[in-house]
């Protein structure tokens, strides 16, 4: 188990991030010592089922009042309106418990809502893990285009449950992985050469080797952040990818946000390449890194309809 302490420098009180096996049990103890006896439940498709008889209990053992409980996965910014008017007067803080649309969706709805209540996640998607729980951006998507309208917010806390990764279809772990290749691509060229190193079955199956993946992602991404919260220069290193990755998503539906991010990624050293920012030996790395983890590096989208796309994103300066 590791802890990595982050400053919450909005409202000046530690950031709690914790990961490790079997987190999801402690959040009823946590939400007692924190005098949050009011708790609004966000869940991701299947969370209920795979832990909620567990959750129950935890929340039982400590005197937490399930006060609302609702399955989300539409981050639309009607949808999403409507999820908010849903929560009672007695919601003490609402708990995000699934991948990345549910951590948005909970960070969003919790920092906008009656202006403003405590919230917290439980990462159990690897992306969620690596990416979308960490960092205090919370976004939400309007006519197609991702993550157009959010909020700077930290939560109170993120666990990161690693037991819960065993549940992933492969799919989404490799999409996974497409987060933290980046985070080693932008600042830890150890971790880059983790998967250069190692097969896609390695990952899969040895946890420590998954676990120190995992949590020098979550450092890179937490010291950038900490140095620029706001995303006012160094964090848009942070975006590396996702300018063509989101263009990518808006013009269909075929590609996981990880994929689409592999390939943006790949597209970019492409053209670092080519405009002799980056070698050409450099960008066949990245290429062949994404290969190795079994995850798509080029679109067959017409270029037209992807720079129409660009055109929208909020990332189309990084």
């Amino acid at each position: 188990m590791y802890n990595l302490p982050y400053t919450n420098k909005q409202i000046n009180i530690p950031y709690l991030l914790k990961i490790g096996n079997g987190k999801i049990c402690k959040i009823g103890k946590y939400l007692k010592d924190k005098n949050l006896p009011g708790v609004a439940l966000f869940l991701g498709d299947g969370t209920e089922e795979l832990v909620g008889a567990e959750l129950r209990r935890g929340f039982g053992d400590n005197g937490i009042n399930v006060v609302h409980s609702q399955v989300v996965s539409d981050i639309s910014i009607e949808s999403i309106t409507q999820t908010a008017f849903q929560l009672p007067p007695a919601t003490d803080v609402v708990v995000g418990i699934g991948g990345g649309i549910v951590t948005d969706i909970t960070g969003f709805v919790a920092s906008t809502y009656m202006r403003g209540l405590r919230f917290g996640f439980v990462a159990t998607t690897l992306l969620a893990q690596v990416d979308a729980s960490v960092g205090g951006k919370n976004g939400v998507n309007y006519e197609g285009y991702k993550n157009m309208v959010g909020t700077f917010n930290q939560p109170d806390f993120v666990l990161c449950d690693l037991s819960m990764l065993q549940t992933l279809p492969d799919r989404e772990f490799r999409a996974g992985l497409a987060e933290i290749i980046k985070a080693g691509r932008i600042a830890d060229r150890g971790l880059f050469e983790l998967f250069e190193n190692h097969p896609i079955d390695a990952f899969r199956n040895d946890q420590s080797l998954l676990n120190e993946a995992i949590t020098r992602a979550i450092r890179v991404k937490a010291d950038v952040v900490e140095r620029d919260e706001r995303e006012s220069g160094e964090r848009r290193k942070l975006n590396l990818g996702h300018t063509f990755a989101h263009a990518i998503e808006k013009c269909g539906n075929e590609f996981l946000h990880g994929e689409a991010v592999a390939i943006g990624t790949v597209m970019i050293a492409r053209l670092s390449a080519h405009l002799g920012t980056a070698t050409q030996d450099e960008a066949d790395r990245v290429r062949r890194v994404f290969e190795r983890m079994g995850l798509p590096i080029r679109t067959e989208i017409d270029f037209k309809r992807l720079v129409k796309a660009l055109k929208h994103d909020k990332k189309k300066e990084a």
